[in-house]
């Protein structure tokens, strides 16, 4: 059962940076990350007690702040952007010549 709410966890927050970086606004990323993150912490509680649940709770917590930052942070995605440069061009032709 640990897995089990560990992965929907994990999905919760990919699905949640997925709804920030890729498709803004609200959108069923981002209410389907929310709603598997709670699921996870639903199930901490129901399986582990509250002493548990509780400690989880504020994990997830920490743990989405964290990733929001980072996924958040400029030098994130300058190592993961293309920087080469397309400097070939294509042949022109005079426009007028066609008509």
């Amino acid at each position: 059962m640990a897995l089990t709410i560990i992965v929907l966890v994990v999905f919760g927050i990919a699905l949640v940076l997925l709804e920030f970086l890729v498709v803004p606004g609200v959108t069923i990323a981002g209410i389907g990350g929310f709603a598997l993150m709670i699921a996870g912490v639903y199930f901490a509680y129901d399986h582990y007690g509250a002493p548990i649940g509780h400690y989880f709770l504020v994990g997830v917590v920490i743990l989405s702040i964290v990733m929001i930052y980072f996924a958040l942070r400029s030098n994130t995605w300058k190592r993961l952007s293309l920087k080469s440069e397309i400097t070939s061009r294509t042949n022109v032709h005079d426009e007028e010549a066609f008509h």
